[in-house]
């Protein structure tokens, strides 16, 4: 056997949904509840920059509306 290629000895693991409470990924689930959308992640990447105020963020972020800044504040927050 080369250091490149490793020999599988067993099949495909089976993945059980991530539908239940209990289930282990059910926190990757949370997380992208919070920050999946759009806004929320350009605010994420805004505020990697630094601390902003809220009409910085809004002038930095284009077409994001304030409703929209509230809103993904709000989601993120919650």
């Amino acid at each position: 056997m080369s250091p490149t290629h490793t020999e599988v000895t067993a099949g495909a693991a089976e993945l059980d949904p991530c539908g239940q409470a209990d289930h282990p990924d059910c926190g990757i689930r949370d997380v992208l509840d919070r920050v999946g959308d759009k806004w929320s992640v350009l605010v994420i990447v805004e505020l990697a920059n630094g601390t902003r105020r809220f009409r910085q963020l809004q002038r930095a972020i284009d077409g994001i509306s304030q409703r929209m800044l509230t809103l993904s504040f709000g989601r993120m927050s919650s």
